[in-house]
């Protein structure tokens, strides 16, 4: 399923994009929280991840 969302998000679907996100963010949270203490740092990193990933997404392999 995530290898159809990824196609679908590469080619500009705003909602697939989404979809991976939600299906990711728990984790995302997680790993930032381990290296971040602070919860407003794990916010604005797990942000600038969404951000570079959704700017770099056509470039993906």
């Amino acid at each position: 399923m995530n290898e159809i969302l990824i196609r679908k998000a590469k080619k500009g679907d705003k909602d697939a994009f989404c979809r991976l996100i939600d299906e990711n963010v728990q984790s995302m949270y997680k790993v930032a929280a381990a290296y971040l203490k602070n919860d407003e740092d794990v916010a604005d990193a797990i942000q600038d991840t969404i951000l570079s990933c959704y700017e770099n997404l056509k470039s993906l392999k």
